[in-house]
């Protein structure tokens, strides 16, 4: 009887050996390419944020600059209209 339980044992303890075997073989391995995928994907999502990002302030910037410059030039008229204004005040 004690024989057969050792042999019992040994055999359990072969299947942790295999169960520790194909952890390190396979789900481990799996793990870190896992992992290696994860962090591109992540890296690459970062850069295509930062693109969209960038081209964003670019247009923000170009639209803010083209009413800055339409409200200059309304400004600029407006005292263009008065110049004239107080030079027809002057010689009258």
């Amino acid at each position: 009887m004690t024989m057969g339980f050792s042999r019992i044992l040994h055999r359990l303890k072969s299947d942790r050996s295999l169960l520790t075997q194909s952890m390190l073989w396979v789900i481990i391995p799996q793990f870190f390419i896992l992992l290696a995928i994860a962090f591109m994907i992540y890296f690459v999502n970062q850069r295509a944020v930062e693109s969209l990002l960038i081209d964003r302030d670019r247009q923000l910037a170009t639209i803010s600059a083209s009413r800055i410059s339409q409200a200059m030039m309304d400004y600029a008229a407006a005292l263009e209209l008065l110049a004239e204004d107080y030079l027809s005040l002057i010689h009258i």
